[in-house]
């Protein structure tokens, strides 16, 4: 999933909670500059660091690790770093299910 696509479901959470939620307020709730923030908004950046992604997931009240391996498998380039991102959000996914039953 694109950055942006993990701010705005931390952003619509907020909204949700508080009421409203500017991308400056979202930015320093996730740790990130406005400018960084802009980057990802105008799709200029792609993926988030991890910092943010656990900040991210924090609001979102789900595993952080969820976030930052989808994160790594966006950056991913080569077959194998791409099939070991995958291996890691499926068993992240198993867990999941494993805890929900």
């Amino acid at each position: 999933m694109k950055s942006i696509q993990w701010l705005e479901q931390a952003k619509a959470k907020i909204i949700n909670e508080e009421g409203d939620c500017s991308d400056y307020k979202l930015a320093q709730r996730v740790g990130l500059s406005r400018q960084n923030m802009s980057k990802h908004r105008n799709l200029k950046s792609d993926t988030l660091e991890d910092k943010p992604c656990i900040l991210i997931a924090e609001t979102l009240d789900i595993e952080p690790m969820i976030i930052i391996s989808d994160q790594n498998l966006e950056r991913a380039r080569t077959e194998s770093d791409i099939n070991f991102w995958k291996n890691v959000a499926q068993k992240l996914k198993n867990a999941e299910e494993c805890i929900l039953c």
